[in-house]
């Protein structure tokens, strides 16, 4: 149960790094859709600081899952 709860972590964490560093390159290639007549970005923020803080958190448990997947590697 712990090892599918770690993978499934591993591969969260992958999916949202990805997801960050792939809409980075999206918005610097066509940031116009995301700006208000005034320069702003108009409701972007969940993407731009949701999915690296997810990574970070899924991160977390990814570490925690490891060590109930692998109690005997424990230093």
């Amino acid at each position: 149960m712990w090892i599918v709860a770690y993978q499934a972590m591993r591969a969260l964490k992958w999916m949202l790094s990805i997801g960050f560093v792939g809409f980075c390159f999206h918005y610097l290639l066509e940031h116009a859709p995301y700006l208000d007549q005034f320069g702003n970005l108009t409701n972007m923020e969940i993407i731009i600081f949701g999915l690296p803080l997810g990574g970070v958190v899924a991160g977390l448990f990814e570490l925690m899952f490891r060590d109930r997947a692998y109690p005997e590697q424990l230093p």
